[in-house]
């Protein structure tokens, strides 16, 4: 969605770091807009190469968590490749303050409340800077708003209450096939860390509630970004697309994490919500379109700067707009899929991905469109 490009067009068919994205990928989905008069933020996990490409994004804070390639070289948590890190010191009070402080690993199936105040959990942060930017924008101008949660991904840490809400609930038996032992040379069993072998059940129970309470706290900061849109009198033209970029196993075959073909690793959500109002032509017709003149003054020559910038996306929008996946357009992808229906009359609960008989939660990134 980002590029724009299927793995067959943009190269990248696994999990690489040190690829310079700028450089590989210099036209993005945010790019465009930006180049369309757009006022484009981004807040949370990235994920890219170098740790500070914005990639088409105005401006960006990052919780990118746990890429170990950019720990390295400053012996662990930075603020310069994670300004949560700041955050964290900042607010605690302590000049050393980490998230691996609670001793889960990003990878681990482990899983215990957060011990830190509510405000301070990532989750909170992407939110409550999301929150910011609605505030502080322009609102003479549209805006593109990238939010990436690094949970539900592990580490496996919701607050407290919500940690109560799940803890000791009875799940739905874990499918297991008979072939699990084709991968006995895998296998490490009762590792925290191990993505194929057994454990107890008391184990599989935990992490997901965990995982539920994660994904639930997710979902009121969902909700309170409804609100603000609705605050700001924005909801009826913001565009708001869903995504995850993958699952988790969740014990289901003796397996945890990603990277195979199951449901629960690879089915993901994508969910479109278009206001009424902006439908008809969507996919057809670039939605955004100013009157001719239809300008607003900046001070200091900003104006002039995004004046240039809209004229020239104008003219791109006017041939098709930003193309989607493999040069055809996600809007007309997105025409031909079941819209969301208004948020008035939803609240967002849950995404969830089918995987023998039970549904794996999954989710990670929401963009923001405004026009």
């Amino acid at each position: 969605m980002l590029t724009g490009k299927s793995p067959r067009l943009h190269g990248c068919y696994g999990y690489r770091e040190g690829i310079d994205f700028p450089a590989a990928y210099p036209v993005t989905l945010p790019s465009t807009l930006r180049d369309a008069g757009y006022q484009t933020f981004g807040v949370g996990k990235t994920h890219v190469y170098p740790e500070r490409a914005r990639c088409g994004l105005d401006d960006a804070l990052l919780h990118d968590g746990f890429l170990h390639a950019a720990r390295r070289p400053h012996g662990g948590a930075s603020p310069v490749v994670n300004d949560y890190v700041e955050f964290l010191r900042r607010e605690t009070g302590n000049p050393r303050a980490d998230y691996h402080d609670t001793a889960l690993g990003c990878n681990a199936i482990t899983a215990r409340p957060f011990d830190r105040d509510e405000r301070l959990h990532p989750t909170r942060c992407v939110a409550d800077e999301s929150l910011r930017f609605l505030e502080r924008r322009d609102p003479t101008w549209p805006f593109f708003l990238y939010l990436s949660f690094h949970r539900p991904h592990a580490p496996l840490d919701p607050p407290a209450w919500l940690w109560d809400k799940y803890h000791g609930r009875s799940f739905a038996p874990r499918p297991v096939g008979a072939w699990v032992a084709d991968f006995a040379e895998h296998r490490v069993d009762d590792a925290s860390e191990s993505q194929f072998g057994s454990h107890k059940d008391s184990t599989h129970q935990t992490a997901k509630a965990a995982y539920y309470g994660s994904i639930e706290f997710i979902d009121l900061q969902l909700n309170r970004l409804r609100a603000a849109l609705i605050d700001h009198q924005l909801a009826d033209n913001t565009v708001i697309l869903f995504v995850s970029d993958h699952g988790d196993m969740m014990g289901d075959h003796d397996m945890y994490r990603k990277s195979v073909a199951y449901e629960g690793s690879a089915h993901i959500p994508l969910l479109a919500y278009v206001p009424p109002r902006l439908r008809e032509g969507w996919g057809q017709a670039w939605p955004h379109r100013r009157a001719r003149g239809a300008t607003r003054p900046h001070a200091h020559g900003a104006g002039r700067d995004r004046r240039r910038r809209a004229r020239r996306g104008r003219r791109r929008c006017a041939r098709g707009g930003p193309a989607g996946p493999d040069g055809g357009q996600l809007g007309a992808a997105l025409r031909r899929c079941t819209l969301a229906p208004s948020p008035a009359a939803v609240t967002v609960r849950t995404c969830s991905a089918s995987s023998g008989g039970r549904s794996t939660p999954t989710i990670d990134a929401v963009n923001l469109c405004s026009t």
